[in-house]
């Protein structure tokens, strides 16, 4: 682990990006329903479906001391329109990725971040193998409880 740089960590596959290529082909990726797609998702993120809607929350994501997570995207496979109840910051550390946020398309690109809060409905194009982007995930009790007062103090 040592000779590894992190870009070689990173670009590693997951045990669920592994899972997401087992149950897919990836040349028909495009062909999968939301309902597939998440079917597929469920085992990794847990979700509910309200009025139609896709919602994450916290509860499944972040243990109950945590207030704040990093980790990879899952690679390969479209992340459906969806929303949910924390502060998602997304920093892309190599390749690009492309969103729907509020019905526009945003294309972000290596060392780009975007910052979404709470019930922004948005959606992930499947990204590939060299498109490596990362996910912070706040609970808003950490946005506001650590990051403002850093100003205060600073102030």
């Amino acid at each position: 682990m040592k000779d590894k740089t992190l870009e070689d960590i990173l670009k590693q596959k997951t045990q669920a990006e592994r899972y997401i290529l087992e149950c897919i082909d990836t040349n028909n990726v495009k062909k999968l329903d939301n309902k597939k797609i998440m079917s597929i998702l469920h085992t990794i993120l847990c979700w509910e479906e309200v009025n139609g809607t896709i919602v994450l929350t916290d509860k499944n994501i972040l243990s109950l001391d945590e207030d704040i997570m990093v980790s990879k995207h899952h690679r390969f496979i479209d992340i459906p329109k969806h929303k949910h109840n924390f502060i998602e910051l997304i920093y892309v550390y190599s390749g690009s990725c492309t969103q729907i946020i509020d019905g526009k398309e945003t294309i972000l690109k290596e060392g780009e971040i975007c910052l979404l809060d709470m019930n922004v409905e948005h959606s992930i194009n499947a990204v590939k193998e060299n498109d490596i982007i990362i996910n912070c995930i706040m609970r808003r009790e950490y946005f506001d409880a650590s990051f403002f007062l850093e100003f205060r103090l600073m102030s």
